[in-house]
């Protein structure tokens, strides 16, 4: 099996930051060129979606833009 579905390993992680680190720590996957898988934006949060290059799922909640 590959992707989430993966055994015996982590490959999924979530994370909650507030807006002012989120904007810093989002430079980072676009300057090495990870792309978002996804992006969600709700009226009390948004949600993005990140695969790392070690094939980890990330998913980073903020609260909603302002």
């Amino acid at each position: 099996m590959k992707g989430i579905n993966a055994h015996s390993e982590v490959n999924y992680i979530t994370l909650y930051y507030d807006m002012d680190v989120f904007h810093s720590i989002m430079i980072r996957p676009k300057a090495a060129d990870i792309p978002l898988t996804g992006w969600v934006k709700r009226e009390r949060y948004q949600l993005v979606f990140i695969k790392d290059p070690n094939g980890v799922y990330v998913e980073i909640i903020v609260p909603p833009e302002q």
